[in-house]
Parts: structure tokens; C-alpha cells; sequence
């Protein structure tokens, strides 16, 4: 199941807002998360939302390109999470936003990523 569809993605402003007003954060390497879990939607575990500031890429292609690195990277790792998520019988909106100014190569995407959830299954 490596799919990525609509439902997965984090989109409604009211849920955006509340994630980073009352969520919890943690920085991985060229990585931030914001995360917060919910009420228990069986369908889907977890809801993303992926995030390349401006401030750090200034060029669109760019930031396009790192968005589509990210979106692939989770979207092959994703079942640990929902493993985990299962289990403990929760829910989870989380944030994944990049800090470098430098764009880094799909390899090292991939195994931040790795390194990001597992340590959110951690903390969950």
C-alpha cells in the first residue's frame, strides 16, 4: 500500500492552525516536525503536511523537486508508522518542514525521513 492520496494530506486551515499552536516539535537532522495526535480515524492513521519555506530554497523548481523527494521518501515508509499507529490505537496530523538552505540528494532525503519516524513512533 504505497499510495498517497488525498485523505492522507494535512489541508484544512483549521487543522494547520491548531497543529502548530498546540503540537508538539522536534528537529532530525535537515528536518522539523510539528506533531499532534487525534481522534482515531481507522481509514487513515496519519495526515502530512509537507513544507519547503521560501526563505530557505528560493526557487520554486527547487523547492517542487525537494517537496516530490519528501512526498516519496514518506510515502515508501509509511507503513511502520501506521503499524505503530494501529497498535496504539491513535491518530496523527504532523508537519514536516525543511531547514537547510541547500537542496540534499534523494538517498540522504530517504534516510532522514527514515530517521524522522521512527523517531515520532517513538514519541508517540
Amino acid at each position: 500500500m504505497q499510495t498517497f492520496s488525498k485523505q492522507e494530506r494535512l489541508c484544512g486551515k483549521k487543522q494547520i492552525d491548531n497543529l502548530f499552536a498546540t503540537g508538539e516539535s522536534f528537529k532530525e537532522g535537515s528536518f522539523a516536525v510539528i506533531w499532534k495526535t487525534q481522534k482515531r480515524n481507522p481509514e487513515f492513521p496519519a495526515q502530512i503536511m509537507i513544507s519547503i519555506p521560501k526563505r530557505n530554497i528560493a526557487k520554486a523548481n527547487q523547492r517542487n523537486l525537494l517537496k516530490r523527494l519528501v512526498r516519496e521518501a514518506y510515502r515508501k515508509q509509511k507503513q511502520t508508522l501506521y503499524k505503530a499507529l494501529s497498535k496504539q490505537e491513535k491518530q496523527i496530523i504532523f508537519a514536516i518542514i525543511y531547514l537547510k538552505s541547500n537542496i540534499i540528494k534523494n538517498k540522504e532525503v530517504e534516510l532522514e525521513i527514515n530517521v524522522v519516524l521512527n523517531r515520532l513512533i517513538k514519541q508517540l
